[in-house]
């Protein structure tokens, strides 16, 4: 006798009738519903041909909604994540990119520049002042 065991314990999934599983089975009986009711409702409108049509097309989302795995996602989230990432977040995304040590080397500058630009400043009010005084004091003499 022999067992199946999955590699992977997420991947288990119990199964009730006929080796679906639960969330297989309601969509399963939801989609012969729909087409039942497209059926009755359409039969005496139409050919059988495009009835039979209808039923398919009806049956299908539950089919889908029943059955598709896209990365481990049900069809409804996946869904979802698809709108959401389409329609609801904008697609212009803009990318402002920092270096970091560029920064700290032009505020280095900046700050070296400045303590630069101060002690010239100084120099440049302090040889005025000399100036003014000698020129003042040559006036003076002549």
């Amino acid at each position: 006798m022999e067992i199946k065991t999955n590699k992977e314990i997420r991947d288990y999934k119990e199964s009730i009738f006929w080796g679906l599983s639960l969330r297989q089975f309601l969509f399963s009986c939801l989609g012969i519903g729909v087409s039942v009711g497209i059926y009755f409702l359409l039969r005496n409108r139409l050919g059988t041909g495009a009835v039979s049509w209808a039923c398919i097309f009806g049956m299908l989302p539950c089919a889908l909604l029943g059955f598709v795995t896209y990365n481990k996602m049900p069809a409804e989230k996946f869904l979802w994540a698809v709108i959401k990432s389409e329609i609801l977040t904008p697609k212009k995304l803009t990318v402002k990119t920092t270096n970091i040590y560029y920064s700290l080397i032009n505020e280095r500058q900046e700050t070296h520049s400045d303590k630069k630009n101060r002690v010239e400043k100084k120099k440049r009010i302090h040889q005025n002042a000399s100036e003014r005084a000698g020129h003042h004091s040559g006036k003076n003499r002549l």
